[in-house]
């Protein structure tokens, strides 16, 4: 069995027109999917991923955004790290029940992470709910940051789900969650700043080119290594 050095369970909220099952797939698979069936229940998907050299396991619990399945989150809230809640940047009704989504969250998973994502950005002329409207929204629920995105052009996603990453690895002292366990985590009293459109700023560009530096490096050191050794060993056989 695999091992992970983190394990994260992220839930995915929003209406049904908010494009939580296109995201999540956009960022499991890098394909965009129009002609999607309404998500019934809950569906789950995982992804393995790396931040600053640890091995971080993604659940994301996508949650089906009628009412009538509203019922289930609160079951499943229990032992989730962080919450995405998606509207439609072209529908603003999808933005009305944030306040219901995180006050069931606050309930019955505590005060974890939650980031607030407008989508379709890529529908510039069909916009109906400002970014400025997103941004303020987030900042009254009290939110760990915003951010929007397209699933459609992939815009932002990958930023979406590495700004979760960091705002976790703040927020949780590093080696209490080891392994793929069900084990309970022990949460740092850290207040977690908020990450409002931050994805594309400088700190965050900078720290993913040396993110790529120092894998690059690796991978040639590995490979001398390996030239090395394979020189040695025709040596050994002259010998």
């Amino acid at each position: 069995m695999a091992s992970y050095d983190f394990t994260w369970k992220i839930m995915m909220l929003g209406d049904k027109d908010a494009g939580k099952t296109s995201l999540t797939i956009r960022y499991i698979s890098s394909f965009f999917l129009d002609d999607l069936k309404l998500t019934i229940g809950v569906d789950f998907f995982s992804k393995t991923t790396k931040y600053s050299d640890k091995k971080v396991k993604l659940q994301i619990w996508d949650f089906g955004g009628e009412e009538r399945f509203r019922f289930l989150l609160h079951q499943y809230c229990k032992g989730a790290n962080a919450a995405f809640f998606l509207y439609n940047i072209t529908i603003p009704s999808t933005l009305d029940h944030l306040p219901e989504w995180t006050q069931i969250i606050r309930e019955h998973a505590g005060d974890i992470p939650i980031m607030l994502v407008g989508t379709n950005i890529h529908l510039k002329e069909q916009r109906a709910v400002t970014r400025e409207q997103g941004i303020q929204a987030a900042r009254l629920y009290n939110l760990s940051g915003f951010i929007e995105v397209s699933s459609k052009t992939g815009q932002n996603v990958e930023k979406l789900f590495d700004v979760i990453t960091e705002i976790l690895f703040d927020r949780y002292r590093p080696g209490v969650i080891r392994g793929y366990s069900n084990l309970p985590v022990n949460k740092v009293n850290k207040p977690v700043t908020h990450r409002l459109e931050n994805a594309n700023s400088s700190k965050y560009v900078i720290r993913k080119k040396l993110q790529r530096f120092k894998s690059f490096l690796k991978k040639l050191f590995e490979w001398l290594a390996d030239k090395i050794r394979g020189i040695l060993d025709s040596m050994s056989m002259c010998f």
